[in-house]
């Protein structure tokens, strides 16, 4: 079982606990031998952690990251699992480098101050980058999104239109023609979460405008693609495909 304290103290050492927490944590390592003992723990992990495996180089992790890519495409998307069950130190080597994205990558349109927003990333092999201005057609695609507190959104919806007018689900993942999921539910949090599969679709080359719409209740694909939104707020960022 994790243990709370320990959890704490290493979101501190990665700066993800408030200022006046970071403030107290402060204070309390000054006078407790037992704090400063646990936290002396967390250190040695970290830096553990930021060295390279002996002959990890020599390691093509690609094969394992997307054993499922040659899978017959769903209906309306291709769900592609992007971290699986590696052997515990590879696993956190292949997804550092998502993981350490804070912010980097391209932000939506209008998105400054507000609560909700999102930013996207382009997978290709066992590379992850910030989305820029363009992508290619074999790239998949990842994403986190900001739902601050004071929010009222509680439900997300992620896709994409092409300019042909085509939408391409990817949050939640639209797997049966029959059945339209509902959205991802989702909550309130002061950092960005991220989504931790990523997505590649049969995209063409073209703009490709990307729709993040946060719901204060529930809503079918179905629906929202026939332009029955409840109460919503949505972001939108455009990058041009290329062959």
């Amino acid at each position: 079982m994790s243990d709370p304290r320990f959890d704490e103290l290493v979101q501190w050492t990665e700066g993800e606990v408030t200022t006046r927490r970071a403030a107290e944590l402060e204070r309390e390592l000054a006078s407790s031998e037992p704090l400063r003992a646990e936290k002396a723990k967390v250190d040695a992990l970290m830096e553990s952690l930021s060295r390279p495996a002996p002959g990890l180089d020599a390691i093509d992790l690609r094969p394992d990251l997307w054993a499922n890519v040659e899978a017959t495409p769903a209906p309306r998307a291709r769900r592609l699992p992007l971290w699986l069950s590696l052997a515990a130190g590879l696993m956190v080597m292949a997804t550092l480098s998502f993981l350490a994205l804070r912010g980097d990558g391209i932000r939506e349109k209008g998105g400054q101050g507000s609560l909700t927003g999102f930013e996207a990333f382009v997978v290709r092999g066992d590379e992850v980058t910030p989305l820029g201005a363009t992508m290619h057609v074999g790239d998949a695609l990842g994403f986190s999104y900001r739902n601050l507190p004071g929010s009222r959104a509680t439900e997300l919806l992620l896709y994409g239109v092409d300019s042909r007018g085509e939408t391409f689900w990817f949050y939640p993942a639209w797997t049966d023609a029959s059945r339209p999921p509902d959205s991802l539910h989702i909550g309130t949090s002061n950092e960005p979460v991220r989504l931790m599969e990523a997505v590649r679709h049969a995209l063409v080359p073209g703009r490709l405008e990307l729709h993040a719409v946060f719901l204060t209740s529930p809503v079918s694909v179905s629906d929202a693609e026939a332009g029955r939104l409840p109460e919503h707020e949505a972001s939108t960022l455009t990058v041009e495909v290329l062959p």
